[in-house]
């Protein structure tokens, strides 16, 4: 692969030929390997160091580059995801979401009404058909109950699995809104049978409170369609889905979480993933930079040479948040060629009020040297500020 070179603000970051190691990427967990050897360092991303990132950077390209980056880069459009808005150009598409309350999934799956409403008669064929280990904990489907003001749903309350005691059940909600399914689940406890009297003094019947709590949520839950503008006002975004209201009433209490997260593939190049993800609660002791700058496993890496290059590491200042990115180059294996880019903001502060955004973008190349249908650096560059740039707080939101 030929030599490439980054232009910043403030200078020039070479890096030249890559040897053989592995590291993968995420938050939580580094996995280095060689010689089959492989340290996992639950620390993460303690990397190299290089040139601070700017707040603008300026990349040199070719103009077959432009042309390229031209081509999929055109028609942007705002899309939401949690509490923050960026702008995401047409030729790249979802392809994997979540969204979690309090550690609850909500599943969210545009459908027409009579194909929900088969979903719905197929799943209670299924849970009343579900036969539970030990007789003395049937049936399984406990019971069906409705949901509030006219709205087109139901709540099954089951048990938990099929071989534990049924005081342990889950409420199992589906609700229709606005063309989109949801599905939503949470545990809860049943004591009221009269063999759980000495459970019961520990371990209260909580249905109907999780029943409430349940209602509750599914009022804020709004289906979002395709092409739909998105809603205004206070609330979390998900894809297919809009939550309403401010953190504090959807979690309800100061330690709730949300939690939500979008992964995008552009058409043109499937081997190019742009992921999102948001949350209100992560407080990291040290930041992704701080990470970098200390510790046993910088030091480490460092022993191995070339094999992994920082391309830029710093911070930058995007719609008055201040981010810390990483932008990395790993050829450890020659087959699994990696770009992996790496933005958080308020790692140590995320709340209610300033939420935690974490940006990835990863690339694998076909091999040793560029193919014909291959990005290259500077393009993978150009497209990552463009996406990054365009990251703020939706207006309203909080």
């Amino acid at each position: 692969m030929s030599q490439h070179t980054i232009m910043s603000k403030v200078g020039i970051i070479p890096y030249g030929q890559l040897s053989r190691f592995l590291i993968l990427l995420n938050r939580h967990l580094c996995v280095i390997q060689m010689n089959n050897i492989v340290i996992f360092c639950i620390a993460a991303l303690l990397l190299l160091g290089c040139e601070n990132s700017q707040d603008k950077v300026r990349i040199k390209i070719s103009k077959m580059e432009q042309d390229v980056i031209e081509s999929i880069m055109g028609n942007p459009q705002p899309v939401c995801v949690g509490r923050y808005i960026f702008d995401l150009p047409e030729q790249f598409f979802a392809d994997g979401a979540s969204v979690y309350i309090n550690k609850n999934a909500i599943e969210a799956q545009p459908m027409p009404l009579p194909a929900f409403e088969q979903r719905i008669r197929l799943r209670e064929q299924e849970l009343e058909k579900t036969a539970p280990l030990q007789m003395i904990d049937t049936p399984y489907l406990k019971n069906i109950h409705s949901i509030p003001d006219q709205m087109n749903g139901v709540i099954f309350e089951r048990n938990l699995n099929n071989y534990s005691p049924d005081m342990a059940r889950v409420l199992e909600a589906h609700y229709y809104q606005n063309s989109v399914a949801f599905k939503t689940e949470i545990k809860v406890i049943n004591t009221d049978a009269v063999r759980y009297i000495e459970e019961g003094k520990d371990f209260p019947s909580n249905v109907t409170n999780k029943i409430s709590e349940l209602n509750k949520l599914l009022r804020k839950l709004k289906g979002v369609r395709e092409n739909e503008p998105i809603p205004k006002g206070k609330g979390l975004c998900f894809n297919h889905g809009f939550i309403a209201g401010d953190s504090l009433s959807i979690v309800g209490s100061d330690w709730g979480e949300e939690d939500a997260g979008i992964a995008f593939t552009l058409k043109q190049y499937p081997k190019l993933n742009f992921r999102i993800k948001s949350n209100n609660y992560l407080k990291a002791e040290r930041t992704l930079l701080e990470r970098a700058e200390k510790g046993a496993l910088s030091k480490l890496l460092r022993s191995f040479g070339s094999s992994v290059k920082n391309l830029a590491k710093g911070r930058r200042e995007i719609h008055d948040a201040i981010a810390e990115e990483l932008l990395i180059f790993n050829a450890s294996d020659e087959n699994n060629i990696q770009y992996n880019f790496l933005m958080y903001i308020n790692e140590k502060s995320g709340s209610n009020s300033t939420p935690f955004l974490s940006a990835e973008l990863r690339y694998e190349l076909s091999g040793n040297d560029l193919a014909d249908d291959d990005l290259t650096e500077k393009q993978l560059l150009s497209i990552w500020y463009q996406l990054t740039n365009s990251i703020r707080i939706r207006p309203g939101a909080i």
